[in-house]
């Protein structure tokens, strides 16, 4: 789904996959060094933040002139949080994210507020630091 600048991608949907969390992992990853790797190359300040959690959505298609995909939930929210409070270059990860991978090489980076004022916790991953 895409909002403003903004994207969102959906990983065992609609069909369920066992390592979702390790293909977002790799998602989050690749974005942060593909951008990293074309600001290089172009010599242009290029940034990007990346959210990633694993969760529940509803997804549909929605609209008949120009059809949108949706994506709906708390989870959604979650995952927009985390975006948003990441660095530059740079993804969180949410504590659920981190239970279904077999291994997370970095450290708690934050405690990050959701909408509802409850808290999660969130893992760093970035270029930089070897992410993935």
């Amino acid at each position: 789904e895409q909002i403003g600048d903004c994207y969102k991608a959906m990983i065992g949907g609609p069909y369920p996959c066992e390592d979702h969390a390790v293909r977002g992992a790799a998602l989050a990853c690749g974005i942060v060094e593909i951008c990293n790797g074309v600001a290089n190359r172009l010599k242009v300040p290029i940034s990007v933040r990346v959210g990633v959690h694993t969760g529940h959505v509803t997804a549909a298609v929605v609209g008949v002139r120009m059809p949108r995909y949706l994506m709906f939930g708390r989870d959604c929210e979650v995952v927009g949080r985390l975006e948003a409070a990441a660095d530059a270059n740079s993804a969180l990860l949410s504590q659920h994210t981190i239970d279904a991978l077999p291994a997370w090489p970095h450290p708690l980076n934050r405690t990050v507020t959701l909408p509802d004022a409850s808290e999660i916790q969130a893992y760093c991953g970035s270029n930089d630091r070897g992410c993935g």
